[in-house]
């Protein structure tokens, strides 16, 4: 408190009890597993564009104009670097198909010349199959099957109120709010 004294005792029966995790979610070894197993099949993409990239910076004038908001000043850069350029992609078929954006592999809708570099440090070049600016989907090629696809699911076996790989139905879970489910609190349908 303010004036020195100290804070009163808190009454154990008001304290959150710790984090309970609820029936039907996964647990840290769970979902780590599942994150090895997909990162073999996830790829960096490193993209180097074909033309100069032009692009604006803006600053502030002075650091009165930042306090006011007022005064930007700004210039336009160019960039022939591939640094500003990169980002990630899965594979999805064991002929060296891979799926990223649109963005990724046609910034601002330039050529670009496109790298693939894989968890264990392999690079491959890659060609553009097509892309989808609508969409933001684009496929990309490479000249190798040593990289491990993604499984594919069936999203057209999934029901509202299914948990996707499980055969019963998890009504429950959804009739609890969050808070009640982290806290392992009954609540309506609790399990």
């Amino acid at each position: 408190m303010k004036d020195g004294t100290p804070l009163p005792a808190i009454d154990p029966e008001h304290r959150v009890q710790g984090f309970v995790r609820s029936p039907g979610t996964f647990s840290a070894e769970e979902i780590q597993q599942v994150m090895r197993h997909v990162s073999e099949s996830v790829v960096r993409i490193r993209v180097r564009t074909k033309t100069t990239y032009k692009y604006p910076r803006t600053y502030w004038k002075d650091e009165e104009a930042e306090y006011y908001h007022r005064a930007m000043l700004g210039k336009i850069e160019t960039s022939d670097s591939d640094a500003l350029f990169a980002g990630s992609g899965f594979v999805i078929s064991q002929e060296g198909e891979i799926v990223t954006n649109a963005h990724v592999a046609r910034p601002d809708g330039m050529e670009a010349d496109l790298t693939i570099e894989t968890q264990d440090g392999k690079s491959f070049p890659a060609r553009l199959v097509g892309a989808d600016a609508a969409s933001d989907l684009a496929l990309l090629k490479i000249d190798t099957n040593t990289l491990s696809p993604l499984t594919w699911g069936d999203s057209g076996a999934l029901r509202v109120g299914r948990r996707p790989g499980s055969s019963a139905t998890r009504w429950t879970s959804a009739s609890r709010s969050p808070a009640e489910r982290c806290r392992g609190s009954p609540g309506r349908g609790s399990e």
